[in-house]
């Protein structure tokens, strides 16, 4: 039998934003071990809904690099929204 691939997805440390504005997107990442050939991913990470201040999980959203790939996330870094200064 041949089974899928298995991927480490990092989100990229330090993305945040500002209480009240709009999220950076897309989310940045990082991946390992190297997909084969010129297999490529595809969609996008996504976060635990949440607009206050405080930090927020990353998930898988719609990333995929097709069915050989079984795509996991690591548990940090998490997305942080701070303080809007008045």
């Amino acid at each position: 039998s041949i089974t899928s691939k298995a991927i480490v997805i990092t989100a990229d440390a330090g993305q945040t934003k500002v209480f009240g504005n709009s999220d950076p997107t897309p989310y940045t990442y990082t991946f390992a071990p190297a997909l084969v050939g010129t297999d490529l991913f595809a969609g996008s990470l996504s976060r635990v809904n949440g607009e206050n201040v405080g930090t927020y999980a990353y998930t898988i959203g719609t990333l995929t690099a097709g069915m050989n790939y079984s795509l996991s996330l690591a548990l940090t870094p998490e997305f942080s929204i701070t303080s809007k200064a008045i």
